[in-house]
């Protein structure tokens, strides 16, 4: 009996042994598990770190895109702007060689004018003094003719006087 003492404790012993090696077990498995769910976290947490950082770096790329767009659709709006301004400044070069040349027409034509009024004045001048030289010539020829007249009558008195004495 003392032997089935024995046998018992060591049974007990054997048991308590099973029991303890498996509490053991059953704890390392559960350290298993938290570490496992831990580490299964932390690549949770840094997948989605990751996933944040292509986020924010796809969004910065968006805002890239977004700026050098605005950029070129300024620099766009800035060349039509100088295009219109330089298209307008040569309208405005266009239409003031436009009044100039205007302008010297009108002078021209003004020139033109009072060259043929002063060529018409002088024509006129000239047909003036033409009669007068005329008019001048008419009355030294008449002059000239009763001259002639009175000397033909003052000739024929003289005559008809001698012609008398000589009777």
């Amino acid at each position: 009996t003392s032997d089935d003492g024995a046998a018992n404790k060591k049974a007990e012993k054997a048991a308590a042994e099973r029991q303890r090696a498996q509490e053991e077990m059953a704890r390392a498995r559960a350290e298993n598990l938290e570490a496992q769910k831990q580490k299964d976290a932390q690549i949770a947490a840094e997948k989605e770190e990751a996933a944040i950082r292509r986020e924010e770096a796809r969004i910065q790329a968006l805002e890239a895109q977004k700026q050098k767009a605005e950029q070129i659709a300024a620099e766009r709006e800035e060349a039509t702007r100088k295009r219109e301004e330089e298209i307008e400044a040569e309208k405005e070069r266009n239409a003031a060689a436009q009044a100039e040349m205007a302008k010297r027409k009108a002078q021209e034509a003004e020139a033109s004018r009072i060259a043929r009024a002063a060529a018409i004045e002088a024509e006129k001048t000239r047909k003036a003094q033409l009669a007068a030289q005329a008019a001048r010539k008419k009355a030294e020829d008449q002059a000239r003719a009763i001259e002639s007249r009175r000397q033909a009558t003052e000739a024929e008195i003289k005559l008809k006087k001698q012609a008398q004495a000589l009777e």
